[in-house]
Formats: C-alpha cells, sequence, structure tokens
C-alpha cells in the first residue's frame, strides 16, 4: 500500500493521502476534508492498480555538489494495462533532477530524461540510479500515479513533504545563481521544478497521451462522466493531430472502470492542460483500409479501381 493509492465500490472513490498501523488517512471522492479509516474497511473496495509510482527525495554530498539536489523518479508498473491502450505507448523510468537543470534550459518531451524499462544496456542511466541508491536519500516518499494524476494531485499527495522540498527548491536556486548561472530564473517550488523539466509530460508522452486545449462541455450536466461536446474548430484541430479523415466522433471523460483495449475503433487519450482533466476522443475513419481492399481485390484490380477514381 502506497500514498496515492485508489480503491473504489459503485458510489465511491478513496484515495490513500497517509498510512499508519492500522488506519489510513483518506479522501473520498475527491472531497476537501480527510477521514481517518481502518485499513481493513478498504478490503470492501476494489484496489485500482495505478501506472506506477515517483519516488522523490533529496540528497546533499558536498564531495560532489555544494547544494542539495532534488529529484523525482517515475518507475512505471508494467502490471497495469494501460500500457497496452497505444502502439506507441512506452512504459518508461522517467527522471526529473534539479542538478540537471543548472544551464537553465528546460526540457521537452523529446529530450526528458527517461529510459525504457527494457534497455538494460543504457548503463549510464542505471548507474545514476545505482549510485543514487547507496546515498542518504531525505524526505523520501513514494506516491502512486494513476492515468489522470495531475500534477497539483501529485503534489496535494506529497502533504507536508511538499513544504520540505519548497525549501530545497530555494535554497538551492540561490546556490545556483551564484555559484553556475547568474541567469539562471530562481524558483520557490517544487511544482515550478516539476513543471519546468516536464515530469508528467513526460508520463504522457509515455502513455502516448495529447494535450488538447479545447472547450469541451457536458451533453447531460447532470452526467460528469457522459458524453461531451466540442466545437467545431476543436475536431478540425483533432483531425490534423491525429491525422485521420473521422466519421463519427465520440468524447466521454476518462473514468477507471473503462478498458481502453477494449475500445475497438480508433482512440486517443487528451488532456486538458487547464484541468488536468482526462478525455478519450473515439471515431471511425471515412474510406475503406487497404487491408480491406486486399481481401476483395487483387493489386491488378485494384490499379483499375484507381485509375478510374482519378479519371
Amino acid at each position: 500500500m502506497r500514498i496515492g493509492d485508489k480503491f473504489f465500490d459503485n458510489n465511491n472513490i478513496i484515495t490513500i493521502y497517509n498510512i499508519y498501523r492500522n488506519t489510513v488517512k483518506v479522501k473520498f471522492n475527491n472531497e476537501t476534508r480527510y477521514r481517518y479509516i481502518k485499513k481493513k474497511v478498504l478490503n470492501s473496495y476494489r484496489y485500482l492498480i495505478p501506472i506506477g509510482y515517483v519516488e522523490s527525495f533529496y540528497v546533499y554530498d558536498p564531495k560532489k555538489i555544494d547544494f542539495p539536489d532534488l529529484i523525482f523518479i517515475f518507475f512505471p508498473n508494467n502490471d497495469s494495462t494501460i500500457w497496452d491502450h497505444s502502439f506507441n505507448s512506452n512504459p518508461s523510468i522517467i527522471k526529473n533532477r534539479l542538478s540537471d537543470n543548472i544551464l537553465n534550459e528546460g526540457f521537452s518531451i523529446y529530450d526528458i530524461t527517461m529510459t525504457n524499462i527494457d534497455m538494460s544496456d543504457d548503463w549510464l542511466f542505471y548507474s545514476e540510479l545505482d549510485d543514487l541508491s547507496k546515498m542518504d536519500l531525505k524526505y523520501k516518499k513514494y506516491v502512486s500515479i494513476y492515468v489522470d494524476t495531475s500534477i497539483d494531485d501529485y503534489l496535494n499527495l506529497l502533504q507536508d513533504t511538499l513544504l520540505e522540498y519548497n525549501k530545497i527548491v530555494e535554497q538551492s536556486s540561490d546556490i545556483i545563481i551564484k555559484n553556475y548561472n547568474e541567469d539562471y530564473k530562481r524558483r520557490t517550488t517544487a511544482k515550478e521544478v516539476l513543471d519546468f523539466m516536464s515530469l508528467f509530460r513526460g508520463i504522457d508522452f509515455s502513455l502516448d497521451i495529447l494535450e488538447g486545449k479545447y472547450t469541451y462541455t457536458l451533453i447531460d450536466k447532470t452526467k460528469p462522466y457522459g458524453l461531451i461536446g466540442i466545437e467545431d474548430i476543436d475536431v478540425e484541430d483533432f483531425i490534423c493531430r491525429c491525422g485521420d479523415s473521422i466519421k463519427d466522433l465520440i468524447v466521454i471523460r476518462y473514468w477507471y472502470d473503462i478498458d481502453l483495449n477494449s475500445i475497438l475503433m480508433n482512440h486517443y487519450l487528451i488532456r486538458d492542460p487547464i484541468t488536468g482533466n482526462l478525455y478519450i476522443f473515439i471515431y471511425n475513419t471515412n474510406g475503406i483500409s487497404q487491408e480491406a481492399l486486399d481481401k476483395v481485390f487483387n493489386k491488378y484490380e485494384q490499379s483499375v479501381l484507381l485509375s478510374r477514381m482519378e479519371a
């Protein structure tokens, strides 16, 4: 059991915020207040398998570096079926480290420090992880991550530890500016570091989740996980991004009991960058696939058909 773990039934979803000997500190349905329940109560709920977890801590070794180095590492969970929802999904270890950013250059999803978990020959990355494992990891925390965990959700799960991380960021920023790079942008919160170094964008990239700043409207306001409407201009933008001709489009809010692998139609996961909400765009394409043509016509017949269409 980890902080961030989720359990649910037909009426409630429970998120773990702290773990004690016989009880857990939880929130029901994202309420603002905490509750404390017996661990055995969770046996009546279904456990939701996370996509992975983030290990966070800071290290301070004056022999190697003269400031506390704050580190976040995402480890994917191969038991989660989410990694099978797309051919492009790629379960990867992803690292954000304050000392990687002394030059004040932000990471994109294309150059963020990450490696596929099957790449055992990525010796440099694994050597760094091995080196860290031998150090004194201060304020270490493990937090389970789900496909719809936003950066704000994650920071809330850190709770009091976040205050310590914020102090480290502020302190280390001052040392970096003084000793390494006077043009370094001073940061005072862990959120600024995570935003700038793109940990959660890296997770989305591994999951093949796109970002869509669209106008999402509930068709039936009494059903928060029902059909979603988007504007025509948003549909046009999505068509350009996915590269398909779309005939029928269905948009729904992602929920945990939706098995993406059971969706036979084309589909994409789209995250709203403003709210962090996750949506599933499900669609059919216009035209007939090459596979279907091959089953009906030989190459000569297809060439005749094509010549007639181009005439």
